[in-house]
This record gives C-alpha cells, sequence and structure tokens, in this order.
C-alpha cells in the first residue's frame, strides 16, 4: 500500500456557503469585564484584565482562545511560529452540517476526533447535478469476543476517525458534509479536504508510539499528576523509486511546520494520524531505488 498524503485546504468563512453553526458575539466597543469573551472574524478572545474598552489584539487585556466553534475543525498549523489551540473541537447538538464551494479538486477528506452516528458526504454541480452522494455508519469498534455480558455491560467504543481518500470531486463543487448525532452533541476535532498524494510502498512494520506529557507535582507532602494531552508518533518506512523522489521532497519540504493528513496500509487504521513530520531520512539503496524514513507527530 503507498503513503497517502492529504495537505488540507484553507477553508475560510467565503467558502461556508451554509451551515447550522451559529457564531460567537461578535466584539463591538464598550467595556468588557475579567473573563469576558468575544469574536473578532474567526477567533475568539478573552478578557484578562479586570476591566477594558481595548480592542482585542490590540494591546494585552484579551488572549486568544482559538478558533470559533464553526471553524474549529478546520483550524491548522502553518508554520512553528503559530499557536494552535490544543484538541480544537467543533460541538453541536444533534448534527453538525456544512456546505461548501469555491474549493479546489477534492480527492481525499479525513475527520478526526469525530463523535457521530453517521457520516453523509455529498458534492454537486449546476451541471451535471449529484457528483456522489454517501452516507457512512460510525462502526462500534468494541471487541465483545461473542459474550453476550460483554455486550450488555462494556461500554461501547465508536470510532473516532474517518477517511475518505477514493473521491473525485472537481474544482468548483459544492460540498456538503453533515455529521448526524440525533439525541446527543455531534463534534469534530480536525477536518482535512483536500487532494491525495501518493508515494512508494509502505514496508514492514511501521511504527506508532505514544508518549505521555503528564506531568508529577510535589506540593509538600502532597504529589498529583497533572495530566496533559499525550503525543502520539507513526514512523513510516517508504520505498520510493527515482521518478518520485523529487515530488517527494518537494512536499515535504511544503509541509515543512504545516499540518497534514498522513496514512499508511487501510487494513491498519491506526495508522492514520493528522500531525506534522518531525523528522524525514532517505537512504539510496540501489540505482533507481531509495527508502524513506517518515516520521510524523500528531496534534
Amino acid at each position: 500500500m503507498t503513503l497517502r498524503i492529504i495537505r488540507p485546504l484553507d477553508i475560510r468563512e467565503a467558502n461556508i456557503v451554509s451551515t447550522n453553526l451559529a457564531l460567537e458575539t461578535e466584539w463591538t466597543a464598550g467595556t468588557y469585564s475579567l473573563g469576558d469573551t468575544a469574536r473578532v472574524g474567526e477567533y475568539l478572545w478573552e478578557v484578562s484584565a479586570e476591566t477594558t474598552t481595548e480592542e482585542p489584539g490590540t494591546g494585552t487585556d484579551w488572549f486568544s482562545i482559538g478558533p470559533a466553534n464553526r471553524y474549529a475543525a478546520f483550524d491548522q498549523q502553518f508554520g512553528l511560529d503559530k499557536y494552535r489551540i490544543v484538541e480544537t473541537v467543533t460541538r453541536n447538538a444533534d448534527s453538525i452540517e456544512y456546505e461548501m464551494t469555491g474549493l479546489t479538486r477534492v480527492s481525499g477528506i479525513a475527520m478526526f476526533g469525530i463523535v457521530a452516528q453517521s457520516i453523509r458526504i455529498r458534492a454537486s454541480q449546476t451541471t451535471p447535478g449529484d457528483i456522489m452522494d454517501m452516507t457512512y455508519t460510525v462502526k462500534d469498534s468494541t471487541s465483545y469476543n461473542g459474550s453476550m455480558w460483554r455486550w450488555l455491560f462494556l461500554p461501547q467504543s465508536f470510532e473516532r476517525k474517518y477517511l475518505n481518500l477514493d473521491l473525485n470531486i472537481p474544482a468548483g463543487a459544492t460540498i456538503e458534509i453533515t455529521l448526524d448525532n440525533t439525541g446527543g452533541t455531534a463534534a469534530v476535532g480536525s477536518m482535512a479536504l483536500g487532494v491525495v498524494d501518493e508515494f512508494g510502498i509502505v514496508t514492514t512494520k511501521p511504527v506508532r508510539s505514544i508518549r505521555s506529557r503528564s506531568i508529577k507535582k510535589t506540593d509538600g507532602s502532597l504529589t498529583s499528576l497533572l495530566r496533559r494531552t499525550p503525543s502520539a508518533k507513526v514512523t513510516y518506512p517508504v520505498t520510493l523509486l527515482s521518478y518520485q523522489a523529487d515530488p517527494f521532497w518537494r512536499l515535504m519540504d511544503d509541509l515543512d511546520g504545516v499540518a497534514a493528513v498522513f496514512a499508511g496500509p487501510d487494513n491498519y487504521p491506526e495508522l492514520s494520524v493528522y500531525g506534522f513530520h518531525s523528522n524525514v531520512q532517505s537512504v539510496s539503496e540501489a540505482f533507481g531505488r531509495s527508502t524513506v524514513s517518515i516520521e510524523v507527530e500528531t496534534l
């Protein structure tokens, strides 16, 4: 299986034709108190001073708390000097709905951190009409092992990611995405749409590891564990042919400090992640062939 990579399209307000996600209150001139929040464009700000009349982003009385709920799923990290709020999530009661246009060609859609019962993707053009319309039922991944007791009493563990890397949606099409979780709260952490680049063959023994970033805190005779989001890493060993090397390295240069989707073999879903490459090494093994090791750290 080839290594597949999606560099997500930059989706802004201008691309969102309609959605069921209401925007937070926009900042207007006035006096704000400690803890108040307001929206400027696509981002939210919170007051850190006792009171302020400053406009967010012009002084030190406000601090950014990340993208507004409508845009959180499309938040990206462009360049290592840009801050990204950890665990950005878009949430809404019952469902999340987007209708988007003005995008380039889309051959892959990936979603991470999903909480939904089903996902619908529809693409259409004025002519010839519907290009595709499909619905995916999110699976329960719990291992019951044929036990009725386990089925009755174990908590269900539903899929948290969804990838469709075999699309062919032309530029300019209208794309509608719906995550349905009727009776609960629908959520998605990251949603990436873009063109799928394929390189080489993922060889044997790719590795996934997880590193805890929690720290132990000691205060006098008390000890506690401050829980922080762990970091997962995946290492892909890939064999490239000579004609793939230049476009591969051009993409790696373009993705320096930029989040992307990396997907390994289909039968190993744990090897499909959203993150950035932290280390890439290449070894020329024989004429016309090289082996690359790509280390990707998840966001």
